[in-house]
């Protein structure tokens, strides 16, 4: 439980608007023996390698305008992790969506999100597009592939 003061991590990553928060989170889920689901969780490394063999894999980026402005895989789509409750019907249906953002975190909220629409994901935990970039891999600058959001 939140105490008084504190922040959720929600809006650290730019998800301003929810209803509420699971008391003592997956474990207490779980033990009531609600459903859940998994995605493959994959690092850059691998991203990378899956990416040169199928460079038109359908990426999204789920980082802030700032973020995705400064360098981004090329060809990615960007979808604002705070917008994509709204969009998901945007989100391709007839293949696997890889998610990425900067270090993993925000990349797992949105894959847990696409499960739960029904969408086969796989997300990047390990490193992200942080990593991505100081390694020296093909990063775009700008705003092509950019999916434009607005916040209430």
């Amino acid at each position: 439980m939140m105490r008084a003061g504190q922040r959720p991590s929600l809006i650290r990553v730019g998800y301003e608007r929810f209803d509420g928060y699971l008391d003592g989170g997956l474990a207490a889920w779980q033990a009531a023996a609600l459903p859940t689901a998994a995605f493959e969780s994959i690092d850059t490394d691998t991203l990378y390698r899956r990416w040169q063999q199928k460079p038109d894999m359908t990426i999204i980026d789920v980082r802030r305008d700032d973020e995705w402005r400064a360098g981004h895989i090329p060809g990615a789509l960007h979808f604002h992790l705070g917008d994509l409750p709204r969009r998901i019907d945007e989100v391709p249906r007839d293949q696997p969506i890889t998610l990425i953002c900067q270090g993993g975190y925000r990349a797992e909220i949105a894959a847990s999100m696409l499960v739960a629409a029904g969408r086969h994901v796989i997300a990047v935990c390990g490193g992200g597009m942080g990593n991505w970039i100081e390694q020296g891999l093909p990063s775009a600058a700008g705003v092509d592939n950019q999916v434009t959001h607005a916040h209430p």
